[in-house]
């Protein structure tokens, strides 16, 4: 619908019926550049919502406040919205006007799901004497930092690190007194903002093809 055809603020509607160009965020949110702003479009539990955006001054020429709250008030540049995009990371907004350019980072939406789901460990196995990077956690958040334990199947931890993100090198294979931990399986616990997963972990001494590493 146009925004005109909107006539009650709690029904879902966009902004603008005049759509230049769209964009999926890293939530899996599509945010639509229109003629009076943005719309971002959110699905959650089943539920569509549309959250409008644009500049006081559209939000007062146009009249839209018979239209929509004052939610639809964020700072906008003025005019119509040409183009937007996500970095790569999918959380951070990049937006083209007419009255200039809008950067803006996107919240991790964690209401849908246990933001640790996706966290995985790589290389596994781990070949201490041979994977000289060491071992990584991949699917963290893009934004923050968390904490990893690594312990025995005892339940003995032989290894913690804090403020590890998505680019760190977590683990060399080695304890808290600098020797290689025994071949054998480990568990590795991942924190992040009060959510905790807990992973397998192999280490394997020696090289791959079963000799030792020189």
């Amino acid at each position: 619908e146009t925004y005109p055809g909107k006539v009650n603020v709690f029904w879902d509607g966009l902004l603008s019926g005049s759509v230049s160009d769209l964009e999926l965020d890293g939530n899996g949110d599509l945010w639509v550049s229109t003629e009076l702003g943005l719309d971002r479009i959110r699905r959650r539990q089943g539920v569509v919502y549309i959250d409008p955006f644009t500049s006081l001054e559209d939000y007062l020429d146009r009249e839209l406040g018979t239209l929509f709250s004052t939610a639809a008030i964020s700072g906008l540049p003025g005019g119509p919205a040409y183009r937007v995009a996500v970095d790569p990371s999918g959380y951070r907004l990049l937006a083209g006007t007419a009255g200039g350019a809008l950067l803006a980072d996107i919240p991790v939406d964690t209401s849908s799901g246990d933001i640790l789901d996706g966290v995985y460990l790589y290389p596994n196995p781990l070949f201490p004497e041979a994977d000289s990077a060491g071992l990584k956690v991949g699917g963290l958040p893009p934004q923050g930092e968390s904490v990893v334990t690594i312990f025995d199947l005892a339940g003995q931890p032989v290894f913690k690190r804090t403020g590890v993100t998505g680019e760190s090198d977590i683990w060399d294979g080695r304890n808290r007194l600098g020797e290689f931990v025994s071949t054998g399986p480990y568990l590795v616990r991942v924190e992040f903002e009060g959510r905790t997963a807990v992973l397998t972990l192999a280490v394997v001494l020696g090289d791959r093809n079963g000799g030792e590493a020189q």
